[in-house]
């Protein structure tokens, strides 16, 4: 069963990365790349900077 797991893992990467540069292109195409990679850097921050320093202040009290 584990031999199926490890078959299945990169095509469900594959997929989702497929995913989202359709998302990634049809946002860009209907509300505009500025918006777009406004929103994306936004999210990024948001995910990755502001996670990192909320979880080290929640870990500090």
């Amino acid at each position: 069963m584990k031999n199926i797991t490890k078959l299945i893992r990169p095509v469900i990467a594959v997929l989702l990365g497929v995913m989202a540069l359709q998302f990634f292109v049809e946002s860009a195409d209907e509300a505009g790349i500025a918006e777009t990679l406004l929103l994306a850097g936004a999210s990024l921050y948001l995910l990755e900077v502001k996670k990192s320093t909320r979880r080290s202040s929640f870990w500090q009290h």
